[in-house]
């Protein structure tokens, strides 16, 4: 016996058939050296295996076990009986299965592929049993692989990684596979011959000259929807970059230091739901590129949206090959009526006005003048600039009494707050009723947005384009108030207060009440009177809060110049 069978033959299990007496039913019986354990019925497999063979790997648990009344096993969708002359036979070979796949050769490994001067790398397939006896299917790309079971097939296909089949079926207990019309065996053969048949049969067709520098594929998982992969130069040495699309992958692309694939200037910003895509100026101004429109990420495909990035009005020209032609983008274009959540496709286009540019406030506000006494309207642009700080100066009341700022019921505070800051700017409060997924639903959100915009989703308010207040409705009890600038988001709760300095920054938390009250100061910036406690806590945060027109008084520090800071909330006496 070789040296490879012994390990397999010392722990294989053999099958006698013990006759009933008194009535009782033949039954099978397992032995492996002295221990024996009689299939008994109405025992599940986990009462069967008392001495854990399948824990000590001795042999597989089974998909399916079930013992009859008559003594007959169901293993694995096979039925034997003990009156059957071979089923001790069979059973026993349908037990040891992965010690008889143990002794055949290996499969051997197929030679991974490299990457190509040209186009998309070749792919290969590798098929190998796991020691569970399941197929495995390796398929690599270059340096990339995956690795996926027979249930997998299909998101190989759909990831680019192998061509569509034509067919396929799955055995329920994955004893094979029929792929093709073709069927393969969950064995050794089997696997060697799915193998075979993937790197003849089912390599991804791509036409030559298609491939594109910057590369877009589809990850449900991503915040996105999609992974990128390009080249950039790192240290005088090409380096690949890949991973989920998200903003600061795209810092990287658009650095041209670090990579030559996109024009100077070319801006790219992630904003669900949207890509910004914008031009900078010399001067520091931005414009939107007329042919090349801001999308709606979401609706468009993979493809489509490779091909905006590797557009040429976009794409570095010295990088661009004579296949790379413009083509127009009609589908996933941002339109400020669009309301289907629905994917478009290209083929059908349909006609969209672009949306108005982002403009980002600038980390400086420009003065105003402190003597204005009456609160201006909110510019009537299709795109007020967030540079201006709408005022919400007070009328000229002489400051009789100082204003009462002991209470410690938070919901008299921010409620009140929001409305006097509804009534001094005149702009309307969107009353909605927002969901987030698994988390909660039809929550009350009364809004004040700087901007003008109509929300409709909770996650508009949560990303560095919203600018204004607004009120959570937790309770009947419990409101919250939000002020959210720049990605900042500074909430004030009834048990706790939050601060994002940034929309992908950490949220620090506060334990317990702080808002006291709300002023401005002489440039229309917005100063939150705050318990002296939270006025501590908070200066390791102010640099990003300051960029964000958000400063922090206490109480004592508001009194000594109370004409330099105009309260909001309290009103003066």
């Amino acid at each position: 016996m070789s040296d490879t069978a012994a390990p397999s033959s010392r722990h294989r299990l053999s099958i006698e058939i013990e006759p009933g007496c008194g009535g009782h039913p033949d039954l099978f019986t397992l032995i492996l050296g002295h221990e024996r354990t009689p299939l008994a019925p109405g025992k599940s497999w986990i009462q069967t295996d008392h001495f854990k063979w399948a824990t000590r790997g001795i042999l597989e648990a089974p998909q399916s076990f079930v013992v009859h009344p008559d003594g007959s096993v169901d293993y694995n969708g096979e039925t034997f009986r003990p009156s059957s002359a071979d089923a001790a036979k069979a059973l026993e070979a349908q037990i040891n299965r992965k010690h008889l796949q143990d002794t055949g050769p290996a499969p051997r490994p197929a030679p991974r592929a490299h990457h190509g001067d040209s186009g998309h790398p070749p792919r290969t397939f590798r098929v190998h049993l796991d020691p569970m006896s399941h197929i495995l299917v390796q398929a690599y790309r270059g340096s990339e692989h995956t690795e996926t079971g027979l249930r997998g097939l299909s998101h190989l296909a759909a990831d680019g990684w192998m061509r569509a089949p034509r067919s396929l079926r799955i055995d329920p207990l994955q004893r094979s596979l029929e792929l093709d019309g073709i069927l393969f065996e969950n064995d050794a053969e089997g696997a060697q011959r799915l193998e075979n048949y993937l790197n003849e049969h089912c390599q991804p067709v791509t036409a030559p000259g298609s491939a594109h520098p910057i590369e877009i594929r589809e990850n449900p998982a991503a915040s996105t929807g999609f992974d990128i992969r390009f080249w950039t130069v790192r240290a005088g040495a090409r380096t690949e970059v890949k991973g989920q699309l998200s903003q600061e992958k795209l810092e990287i692309l658009q650095d041209h230091e670090k990579c030559d694939l996109l024009q100077p200037g070319i801006l790219l910003r992630v904003s669900p739901p949207f890509l910004y895509i914008r031009r900078r100026h010399h001067d520091g101004s931005e414009e939107s590129i007329p042919t090349l429109p801001d999308m709606k990420y979401r609706s468009v495909s993979a493809t489509e949206l490779e091909r905006v990035l590797n557009h040429p009005l976009i794409r570095n020209p010295a990088t661009l090959s004579p296949t790379e032609l413009p083509t127009p983008v009609t589908s996933g274009v941002a339109s400020s009526h669009e309301t289907d959540p629905q994917p478009r496709h290209s083929s059908v286009p349909e006609p969209s006005q672009p949306p108005a540019p982002f403009n980002p406030p600038p980390k400086s506000p420009p003065p105003r003048a402190s003597s204005r006494t009456v609160p201006p309207a909110l510019p009537p642009s299709d795109n007020p600039s967030l540079s201006d700080v709408p005022p919400v100066l007070p009328a000229t009341t002489q400051l009789l009494n100082p204003p009462p700022f002991d209470t410690t019921e938070p919901r008299s505070i921010h409620e009140p707050v929001f409305r006097e800051l509804t009534h001094r700017l005149h702009i309307p409060v969107q009353d909605l009723l927002l969901f987030l997924p698994r988390v909660f639903n039809d929550r009350r959100f009364e809004i004040l947005d700087f901007n003008g915009e109509e929300i409709t989703s909770v996650f508009q308010l949560r990303t560095d384009h919203f600018y204004g207040f607004y009120l959570t409705h937790l309770t009947s009890q419990t409101v919250d108030l939000v002020y959210a600038c720049h990605g900042t988001h500074i909430e004030w709760g009834t048990h706790k207060c939050t601060l994002q300095p940034t929309a992908g920054a950490e949220t620090a938390e506060f334990r317990g009440p702080a808002l006291l009250g709300l002023a401005q100061d002489p440039n229309h910036h917005f100063v939150f009177i705050v318990d002296p406690q939270y006025r501590d806590w908070v200066k390791t945060h102010e640099k990003a809060t300051q960029e964000s027109f958000a400063h922090f008084m206490t109480p004592a520090q508001w009194a000594l110049q109370p004409d330099l800071f105009p309260l909001i909330w309290p009103i003066p006496a």
